[in-house]
């Protein structure tokens, strides 16, 4: 298990989507929300999404991930000035 429920992570690589076939950057921050063993080690992930055309910046997606595809953080960049 790469990582626990509730966990901040940062994608390492560009994510495309399934549904709306937008491609998410690599870089983007998110939390862990679910765990999955079976059939293949993968996560669901709440992630912030830059958008400028979204109200606050921000649009949100909950994605499929595996583990190579992300890494877990401590903090964010945003964060780190609270």
């Amino acid at each position: 298990m790469k990582a626990k429920i509730y966990e901040r992570i940062e994608t390492l690589v560009d994510i495309q989507e399934k549904f709306s076939k937008r491609l998410i950057p690599k870089g983007t921050i998110g939390t862990v929300t679910e765990y999955y063993e079976r059939p293949k080690e993968a996560y669901g992930v709440d992630l912030k999404i830059k958008d400028e055309a979204a109200f606050g910046g921000f649009d949100y997606d909950n994605v499929l991930l595996y583990p190579e595809q992300f890494q877990v953080i401590n903090q964010t960049a945003e964060e780190e000035h609270l």
